[in-house]
Parts: structure tokens; sequence; C-alpha cells
């Protein structure tokens, strides 16, 4: 189990079963029915690795609302709120 990642919208195994997650991003809107199921703020969303202790430590930071990802090899496909979709090498 591991903790640590704002809006968590994908977990992904990689190369020698490291696990990575998706954080879409921090919710910033006021607590307020309107605003329920209302995306993350833009540009705050980050790519994550799990650790053997339990944390999740950002690798790649300021992703505009990133929705899902697939991890292949050392590289990180993500797909965006916009549906841009990003390629991560080096993971």
């Amino acid at each position: 189990m591991a903790s640590g990642g704002p809006l968590l919208v994908d977990v992904e195994a990689g190369h020698r079963h490291q696990m990575y997650a998706l954080s879409q991003g921090i919710w910033d809107l006021p607590d307020d029915p309107e605003n329920a199921g209302a995306p993350a703020s833009p540009d705050t969303g980050a790519l994550m690795l799990g650790t053997r202790g339990g944390d999740l430590v950002p690798l790649v930071e300021g992703l505009d609302r990133p929705t899902s990802m697939e991890i292949r090899g050392g590289t990180a496909w993500v797909v965006t709120l916009t549906g841009t979709v990003l390629r991560i090498d080096g993971i």
C-alpha cells in the first residue's frame, strides 16, 4: 500500500514490477455540491513512483489534469483531460 498522491486516477506496474501512480493534482475548490466531480486544478498533476516504504515520490510534476497512463518499458504514455498524449521517457 502506498500513500501521498492527491486525486490518484491510475496505477500501473512498470519495469521490474515498480509501481507508478498518476495523480490528477490538487483539488482546491470550495466544498460545495456544485463543485462535485470537478477536475483538479490545471498543471498540478504528477507521475509518481511507489517506494518500498509505501510512499509516493513525484517523478514528473506540473502535468495538466492527467486521466490515464500506460507504461511500456521505460516510457510512460499519459493522457490528459483535454486529450493530449504525453510521452515521458526514462522512468
